[in-house]
């Protein structure tokens, strides 16, 4: 088992990128049209899904009214991604990691792997802002 700790920003782009990767998604992208409401989350899964159709040339993800929807957060995203399971161990922080969570993921040793790549990849991501 192997922890990690997600901030806001990274657990953002933890889900848009397995959004992007979703089968429900991947349906409606190749036989339909998606409509992605408003939401800081959801400006994340619009880049993702954007970059991934080659449309993501001047789009900004600053969107910030919440709206309620499926749920879908961190732990279905490295489920999603690697295959691995995932469980909250804390939630909140200090000195700047207000907000984000702690989580357990537990797999065999590739989907482990994996989720730590993964992790790494994200953790750089910058803070939300809106401007």
């Amino acid at each position: 088992m192997r922890q990690f700790t997600i901030t806001p920003a990274a657990g953002k782009q933890l889900i848009a990128r397995a959004l992007a990767l979703h089968p429900a998604v991947n349906s409606v992208l190749e036989s339909g049209t998606m409509v992605i409401v408003a939401g800081t989350t959801n400006g994340y899964v619009a880049e993702e899904i954007l970059k991934k159709t080659g449309q993501s040339q001047n789009f900004l993800r600053r969107r910030f009214f919440p709206v309620p929807g499926e749920i879908f957060c961190e732990l279905d995203a490295v489920t999603l991604l690697t295959g691995a399971s995932a469980e909250l161990v804390a939630g909140g922080g200090v000195c700047g990691a207000e907000g984000s969570v702690r989580i357990a993921v537990s797999g065999n040793s590739v989907q482990e792997i994996s989720a730590v790549k993964l992790i790494e990849e994200i953790s750089t991501e910058p803070q939300f802002t809106l401007i």
